[in-house]
């Protein structure tokens, strides 16, 4: 164990020794990840051993090429300088979709996939083909596939210090049956913040795949399929706020905030999710397959917060030789604000598809069509009152009504305004139509291969009325022989149209502007793939350059998760930069990565000619996923997710009912630094021998017990006519146990 916790430590200086001792795992069928031209991916069972407070695939994507996050209580994240609402999420090919409401990441609950249930992950940064969506960012195709084996018969079993997730895949009476529950509690994360509270969480939910082949007999392929997926989820997020602490600034400006609640806060949401799929084969021209699908999702979800806050702003005592270092010294100031939170939401979203596939030798062409419709009720009502230093603001002046036994009261002049109020109830009904048609094949030359990949997506939507086309093209050079047989070239160049969900349809004053159009990205890539080997071992690097344009775009602003756009399509953005990618076995049986990206994400107004930082221009992330065992005892494994990323722009939240403008962005926040280690043992014995697999883990999140901002608190002192950005941290070191059993 000494061994071990050494390794993880200083894994890097010592890497090379224990590459070239390592063997290979008996016990574990590792396949080797590989590169696709479109992006990455991943098996399931090659990640199974992932540490971190997450929890689920969409921790693994974060360490991706081109990915950021910086919340790990949130399962969203920022591909290539854009925002959470820019990322396709796909389970077997149908759309799934996030909670509207939520405003911090443990508001979120947990994520749709379930980790114990994916065969694979597919995930594209950028450049995607016509069949792949319409968001501006990436694509994240999560596949739920087994074998017919009729003796297939898997149970998963996993508890941990933050709940338990149970899986299980069999075949019966010709039905592939795949199904999961899952609970989780983390308050065990929530209690490591500097806010002090009571509190309630819950998450449950429960997902069940039905696979059904069609054949003429019981070995056959088949020539049809059926599949029924469905999900439903239970999230509460309640707690009873006790008093906070902060200590922020520098050693020439040390400042504490403390801050005493009174009240309650309640958040949740329930969904339910359904979908069916049909597939046959068909006889056109060399053979094809044709797909009819249905989805349709609902979810409820409501946010009640009735919250009174008084505040204390101190100055802390910075003199080193001094025996109150670290204590107060001055108070800067006092006050007291009050959340009051009334919202609502209902929305049903509801879509068929049908897409049909015709193949020859060197030739598929594919094309489909697929119709939407929205309903969603939304009741927005919240304000907040806010007092510094006795004065009510925005101060309005007042008058002097009486003094009595030597106090003043007073009533203010023109009737107490609040600092923020919105009281808004709308209904929402779209309706949206979608086609596509896209060709791809393979050209063989003396020299090697070029595939192709061709087409569009055309797209219509009620409210907007507006019919967008967007064109897209790849093209993929694999040499054959000769000194560039482990080079790959990649060229791809698209535009993408998103057209706008509620989300952006909402302003922040509460009221829609059902008439904003499309945001457009126009993608130009160009990638290099290199096979190499190292200690008879393969590896993969990957270099990307990319530049994205960005037209018609909806200024907005990042609070935590939460997302508020300017919605008005009176923005530029442009992002560029470099991805690169190295992986392979750097111990024999087991992927690793390391993953580098530097990029500059701007944005400004039509009327501006400065460009400005977006919100989500950290400009560099640094992730490595890396496994590890010890030479001469393959059972006793480890696990490590390491990520660094740059800090992100802020500045004071916009006036009125303005979001944050790009030029109010000032200030930049300390970079993000997060690693995650798991200390794995796999047991053996004979008692184990009737399960396929047992082991324990002890987890450290946080190890470098870094300071991690999420977002800011801009604290008011009328008496210094000033504002103060309270940083916003996210979780401290702690330990998880966790138990994992395979029947």
């Amino acid at each position: 164990m000494k061994k071990l916790l050494f390794i993880s430590i200083f894994f890097a200086s010592g890497l090379h020794a224990q590459i070239m001792d390592s063997t290979l795992l008996d016990e574990v069928d590792v396949e080797s990840q590989r590169v696709s031209e479109e992006g990455t991916n991943v098996l399931g069972k090659d990640i199974r051993f992932t540490t971190g407070a997450e929890g689920g695939v969409e921790g693994v994507v974060k360490t991706f090429a081109g990915v950021s996050s910086r919340n790990e209580m949130s399962s969203q994240y920022n591909v290539r300088g854009g925002n959470f609402d820019e990322n396709l999420v796909y389970i077997n090919d149908f759309e799934v979709f996030r909670p509207f409401l939520a405003r911090a990441g443990q508001q979120e609950g947990m994520s749709i996939i379930h980790p114990h249930l994916v065969s694979s992950i597919k995930f594209s940064a950028g450049g995607f083909s016509a069949l792949e969506g319409d968001k501006l960012s990436s694509v994240l195709d999560v596949k739920y596939e087994y074998t017919r084996d009729p003796k297939l018969k898997d149970l998963i079993v996993e508890t941990s210090l933050t709940g338990v997730s149970w899986a299980s895949k069999n075949h019966t009476k010709g039905w592939t049956i795949a199904s999961g529950l899952r609970y989780r509690n983390n308050a065990v994360l929530l209690n490591a913040t500097d806010v002090q509270s009571d509190y309630f969480p819950v998450n449950a939910d429960g997902q069940l795949l039905l696979t059904k082949l069609f054949g003429n007999g019981p070995n056959e392929v088949g020539t049809s399929r059926v599949e029924i997926f469905a999900h439903v989820s239970h999230n509460r997020m309640n707690q009873i706020p006790q008093n906070r602490q902060t200590n922020f600034g520098s050693l020439q400006e040390a400042l504490r905030l403390n801050v005493f609640f009174d009240g309650k806060e309640e958040f949740g949401y329930d969904t339910q999710f359904l979908a069916a799929k049909y597939q046959t084969l068909t006889q056109v021209a060399g053979g094809g397959v044709r797909t009819l699908s249905a989805s349709g999702f609902h979810t409820t979800e409501l946010e009640i917060t009735d919250v009174i806050g008084y505040y204390r702003l101190n100055e802390l005592n910075n003199d080193l030789g001094s025996d109150d270092f670290g204590e107060i010294s001055l108070v800067r100031g006092v006050g007291a604000f009050q959340d009051y939170r009334r919202n609502f939401l209902d929305a049903y979203i509801g879509n068929v598809k049908y897409e049909e596939l015709i193949g020859w030798n060197r030739f598929d062409l594919t094309w489909g069509v697929q119709l939407q419709g929205e309903n969603i009720y939304d009741r927005y009502k919240e304000w907040e009152r806010i007092d510094s230093a006795g004065y009510s603001l925005p101060n309005t002046g007042s008058t002097i009504d009486s003094v009595i036994d030597g106090r003043l009261f007073s009533t203010p002049a023109d009737g107490l305004e609040l600092y923020t109020h919105v009281a808004a109830t709308q209904t929402l009904m779209n309706t949206r139509a979608k086609s596509w048609i896209n060709a791809k094949g393979s050209i063989p030359l003396d020299k090697g291969i070029w595939h192709y990949n061709v087409g569009a997506r055309m797209q219509w939507a009620r409210l907007s009325n507006e019919v967008r086309i967007s064109p897209r093209v790849r093209f993929n050079f694999i040499p054959e022989g000769g000194l560039l047989k482990a080079y790959r070239w990649t060229l791809a160049a698209g535009l993408y149209d998103q057209y706008p969900f509620y989300r952006e349809m909402r302003l922040k004053d509460g009221s829609l502007n059902t008439t904003v159009k499309s945001q457009q990205a126009l993608h130009l890539i160009a990638r290099q793939d290199k096979d190499f080997e190292l200690w008879n071992r393969p590896f993969v690097w990957t270099l990307e350059t990319y530049y994205k344009g960005l037209q018609r775009v909806n200024l907005f602003d990042v609070e935590n998760v939460r997302i508020r756009y300017q919605g008005n399509n009176d923005g530029l953005a442009r992002v560029y930069g470099i991805d690169s990618r190295i992986n392979g076995e750097f111990v024999k049986g087991t992927d690793s990565w390391f993953t580098f990206s530097l990029f500059r994400a701007q944005e400004r107004n039509l009327n501006a000619e400065e460009w400005f930082a977006r919100p989500t221009d950290t400009r560099f992330n640094f992730a490595v996923y890396f496994q590890d065992y010890l030479p001469n005892d393959p059972s006793t494994r480890l696990s490590l997710t390491l990520m660094l990323g740059g800090g992100f722009p802020f500045g004071p939240d916009g006036m009125g009912n303005e979001i944050a403008q790009p030029e109010d962005r000032f200030f930049r926040s300390p970079p993000y630094r997060r690693a995650d280690i798991g200390f794995i043992k796999v047991l053996g014995g004979k008692w184990t021998e009737r399960f396929d697999e047992v082991w324990v883990s002890a987890e450290i999140f946080n190890l470098l017990q870094a300071r991690n901002t999420v977002s800011y608190l801009w604290v008011k002192d009328i008496s210094a006519a000033g504002q103060y950005a309270v940083p916003n941290y996210m979780t401290n070191r702690l330990i998880n146990l966790k138990v994992h059993v395979d029947f």
